[in-house]
């Protein structure tokens, strides 16, 4: 293996992120109650008195999608069946959903597919709400609302980013 590809190898450890120590007692509790589960398996009573003790944790990073409307109509999109189809979500539920998330610790939300982000009436919105809580951001958009993007670019702070997929052109 060349010099090169081990250095890259350890940049991109992955499993180190579940070592983090913030989220350690998480990854530990949730091995231990997968053990008992499994231990138990043909004993249904008593699998379900073990999962009702499950203590809620937020997944550390969420990918939202924060719409289903889209201003492209790309043929290779991967959620072209789903695009400006009128499906829409309830804002106050998702305000409180992201909420719960964070108090149960949430760290970053990717906002992505599923449509054109920057079309939503609320990204701004959303992202303000989650920059309150000191959420990591990251953007993935088409590029083609940049005045969207220039007026959430304030909030945004250096361990925030905005990916462009310009294949869209």
């Amino acid at each position: 293996m060349s010099e090169e590809k081990i250095k890259l190898a350890k940049i991109h450890n992955f499993a180190k992120k579940f070592l983090q120590p913030s989220q350690f007692d998480n990854l530990k509790n949730y091995v231990n109650y997968q053990k008992i589960i499994r231990e138990n398996k043909n004993n249904k009573d008593e699998v379900s008195k073990i999962i009702s003790k499950i203590p809620f944790v937020s997944p550390i990073s969420i990918n939202l999608d924060l719409t289903t409307s889209c201003n492209y109509a790309c043929d290779h999109c991967i959620d072209l069946d789903i695009l400006n189809n009128g499906i829409k979500f309830d804002y106050e539920n998702l305000q409180k959903s992201l909420d719960q998330l964070i108090k149960n610790g949430l760290k970053s939300v990717i906002i992505i597919g599923g449509g054109e982000p920057t079309v939503s009436p609320y990204f701004y919105d959303v992202v303000k709400q989650l920059k309150e809580h000191k959420m990591q951001i990251g953007v993935v958009t088409n590029g083609s609302r940049p005045m969207n993007l220039i007026k959430v670019a304030p909030l945004l702070d250096k361990k925030d980013w905005i990916r462009m997929s310009l294949d869209s052109g």
